[in-house]
């Protein structure tokens, strides 16, 4: 009779701890969250690698949806899927090949990654480790003002996303959330769609062209209040991406025939600052 008091009492104990953790609205939830954002987007690429001035820089207004999934496996541990999309119209300006304007992009993310809650008095700070993939296609064809020969580009970035969301009340039915992120580049690809050019009359072939990069880091951070089930809040982004490998490439012309180029990525650097609302349930 007392070895089933005791059981009885250490089920109800634990039953009562499992709750009493679960009460507390600040650690992580299952559930999903969508959301919509509007940003400041800039690309540059430098005369030289460290150097203040620029070759070349691409500026646009991004609109962008996201999707945010979680799932909490016990009191402490979560994982999540986060999804995004963001598009925006180019301005190119260079001091070597002139300016073009509305160049269509689209930029694809996405990562996994698995964390846990630690809860204080007033706060709860939860850290999370993943894997990430960044997509971006440019759908650039034509000339630019001074008549150079443009053409479309994609980069893929694997990254290794490592970030921080510390989470506190205001009120009883809001709080704030401050998230930091550091993204370390693992393998990157940048592909020149030269061969995109062969519709002008005296390009007969111009092989397109891989650039591996190997090293390079991103940075984020966001801030957001959360009333009930809505959040709205600003956000920062910055990528800064090494010179790439160096490809041999070939290019044929009917004025000059064959000709063979070294082809690198210059080093490169990403800005956005933007404002994003999003709904929970």
């Amino acid at each position: 009779m007392m070895i089933k008091k005791i059981l009885l009492t250490a089920a109800i104990t634990v039953l009562a701890n499992n709750v009493l953790a679960d009460t507390n609205p600040l650690k992580t939830q299952t559930g999903n969250e969508i959301g919509i954002s509007i940003s400041d987007y800039e690309y540059r690429e430098p005369f030289k690698p460290g150097s203040h001035g620029f070759w070349m820089d691409m500026n646009a207004v991004n609109y962008g949806i996201s999707y945010l999934g979680i799932y909490k496996f016990n009191d402490n541990w979560f994982a999540l899927a986060d999804l995004g999309y963001k598009s925006g119209k180019d301005d190119y300006d260079s001091s070597g090949s002139g300016f073009d304007k509305g160049i269509h992009k689209e930029i694809f993310e996405g990562k996994i990654a698995i964390g846990r809650d630690f809860a204080f008095d007033s706060f709860v700070l939860s850290p999370y480790i993943g894997l990430g993939h960044r997509y971006l296609n440019s759908k650039w064809r034509g000339k630019t003002s001074s008549g150079g020969i443009v053409y479309g580009r994609e980069n893929r970035l694997f990254l290794l996303p490592i970030g921080i969301t510390h989470k506190m009340n205001l009120r009883a039915d809001s709080l704030l959330q401050t998230q930091f992120e550091f993204n370390q580049l693992l393998r990157g690809n940048q592909r020149s769609n030269f061969s995109e050019t062969q519709y002008l009359a005296n390009v007969i072939r111009w092989d397109n062209t891989d650039n591996p990069q190997k090293e390079g880091y991103g940075l984020k951070a966001s801030t957001k209040y959360k009333k009930n089930n809505w959040s709205i809040g600003p956000y920062a982004e910055y990528f800064r991406i090494k010179k790439s490998n160096i490809v041999l490439q070939t290019k044929i012309t009917v004025d000059s025939g064959t000709q063979l180029f070294w082809i690198h990525e210059p080093e490169n650097y990403t800005k956005e600052y933007g404002l994003k609302a999003s709904y929970t349930f």
